[in-house]
């Protein structure tokens, strides 16, 4: 995929995009946490083909098209036009690791609805964290379901954070929720084979469990085996690693990473031998018997041990995080804005050999008449420089086409990208279309940008043969 900037105003460069007809966003995009456990923004629409009558008694009607997901449902009435699609954004706040029924529905007094379809996609800075699965099928950041034909079309919706690449049991973790992955490695063609998860919003009991645990893996691939006891994952074969997960004591257990080669055959209680050490044991516990708001993870690799102890305060809407065996501090603070409603997120960096801040940053977002909060100021060192990132959206609800989405980004030097999106009549409906820059310092502000007066970058989507 390639993205090509014009030189001249007047000159507008189109790149054809040969791949999968998935979403792309630029990386500026990036308006949103991926730290966070909170609801993720995805947009949906539905569409139908309809066909009138030749009876002249039966004059056109409008046509009611309602699309449904996560408990979000919207609807809209268009004036009819034979074998054409009729479209309806919407937004909905998805949960990882949780199946949602997607549902089209076509509604017509005189006409014929004789097919529909939907579209689901991620906005903003969430397509760098999350993918969207589509009836049990990856599909990455935006997917059109299959047509279907008839009035009534109905899918599954899953969403599920980005695994990493890299070698079987590499793992990142992150702060503000407890958030953990490792991954199981890739196969031959370089695809992910899965991994394994920890996301919660917050700590509790359940973390002390093996439970917690979620799974990321095809288990109809023969290469791929899952050994579960009482529901939960005890094994887990693939082709590339091994993995052994062991409850140490109600509040303790480990995930032990082994090779292949490493693995034997199955015993009597049905599960496989090994031999050796592990290559990575990650050692999950409470580290307070006295309370339940701390939970620590240790990787082990050798003789070296990491480290990562997560502390949450409920009552003061605050985290810490502490890194590298303890060296590093990171706190999180949430407080609201009694006026205006806005929740403000303050994110501290520390050293602690040296009680030096390395990076503090504050973040403001608000909650939308669609009904998800979104991100609109990014302060970056807010008690000295103040370098302030702000995010703009499209707020007029008549807007069909842009309605919801990331209107412009101004940067802290005073720069800005606007956006604009595919419209309703399109096959792309609700992806990104345009990114517009000043050239040469003119326009002075966003909302003049044109396709005559700006740098403009166009993307287009297309498959592969």
């Amino acid at each position: 995929m390639k993205i090509v900037f014009s030189k001249n105003f007047n000159l507008i460069q189109k790149e054809m995009v040969v791949g999968l007809l998935f979403i792309f966003f630029l990386q500026s995009l990036d308006a949103g946490s991926c730290t966070r456990c909170r609801p993720v923004k995805v947009g949906f629409s539905g569409s139908v083909t309809v066909e009138h009558p030749a009876d002249p008694k039966c004059p056109p009607t409008d046509i009611k098209v309602t699309a449904e997901l996560g408990g979000s449902v919207f609807y809209d009435a268009r004036g009819t036009n034979p074998n054409y699609a009729y479209h309806q954004p919407g937004v909905a706040d998805l949960r990882p690791f949780q199946k949602y029924d997607f549902t089209v529905m076509g509604e017509t007094r005189w006409d014929i609805v004789t097919s529909c379809w939907g579209n689901v996609w991620l906005g903003g800075g969430e397509n760098t964290c999350y993918v969207l699965f589509l009836n049990g099928v990856e599909a990455g950041t935006s997917a059109r379901t299959p047509t279907v034909p008839g009035a009534t079309g109905k899918w599954e919706v899953e969403l599920r954070p980005k695994e990493m690449g890299g070698s079987p049991g590499s793992s990142s973790t992150s702060r503000g929720s407890v958030r953990w992955t490792a991954t199981f490695g890739e196969n031959p063609d370089g695809t992910r084979i899965g991994s394994l998860n920890i996301y919660k919003e917050n700590i509790d009991a359940s973390l002390y469990s093996p439970a917690v645990l979620t799974l990321t893996v095809n288990e109809s691939n023969p290469s791929n085996e899952v050994i579960r006891t009482g529901g939960v994952v005890r094994q887990v074969k693939t082709l590339q690693s091994f993995v052994d997960i062991q409850t140490i004591s109600p509040s303790e257990y480990e995930v032990k990473f082994y090779l292949p080669s490493q693995v034997g055959q199955k015993t009597i209680d049905g599960f496989f031998s090994l031999t050796g050490a592990p290559t990575y044991i990650y050692r999950f516990e409470n580290p307070d018997s006295a309370s339940t708001n701390r939970f620590r993870i240790t990787k082990i690799k050798g003789p070296r041990n990491t480290t990562h102890l997560f502390t949450q305060d409920i009552p003061s809407n605050s985290w810490i995080f502490e890194t590298n065996n303890g060296s590093r501090l990171e706190t999180s603070t949430e407080i609201v804005n009694a006026s205006s409603g806005d929740r403000i997120v303050t994110t501290t960096i520390s050293q602690i050999s040296a009680a030096k801040i390395l990076k503090k940053t504050r973040e403001i977002y608000r909650q939308f008449a669609w009904g998800t909060e979104e991100l609109v100021k990014r302060i970056e060192d807010p008690d000295g420089d103040a370098l302030t990132t702000e995010y703009v959206y499209y707020t007029d609800s008549s807007d069909h086409n842009n309605y919801t989405k990331l209107e412009a980004m101004i940067n802290p030097n005073g720069s800005w990208e606007k956006y604009a999106y595919y419209p309703n009549n399109s096959a792309y409906y609700g992806r990104l279309a345009k990114t517009y820059r000043p050239y040469k310092s003119s326009p002075a502000t966003y909302n003049q940008a044109a396709d005559s007066n700006c740098s403009v970058t166009e993307v287009q989507y297309g498959f592969s043969k």
